[in-house]
């Protein structure tokens, strides 16, 4: 499903962001593993000490899906990061 490593644990949070994602911004589920692959696509996430845990699902949503998010910004400001769908 993800083009990184991952294990039991990261593969689980990883779906959480993307059905998060799928829920928020009206994509499908396809496209959301697509940008979260896109996101980090050279990072593998196998290490139980990853500081990609000490974040919430609600901020990797936001931060895989805009180009300039940050908590306190108005939404209506933001910029959607650009997708180009890859077929594997």
């Amino acid at each position: 499903m993800f083009n990184f490593k991952t294990n039991d644990e990261s593969e689980i949070l990883c779906s959480l962001i993307a059905k998060e994602m799928h829920e928020q911004f009206n994509i499908t589920i396809e496209e959301a593993i697509g940008r979260i692959n896109a996101f980090w696509s050279k990072v593998d996430f196998v290490d139980e000490n990853d500081l990609r845990y000490h974040a919430s699902v609600e901020y990797w949503c936001s931060q895989i899906y805009f180009e300039n998010w940050l908590p306190a910004k108005d939404r209506n400001t933001l910029k959607i990061r650009t997708y180009v769908h890859r077929k594997s």
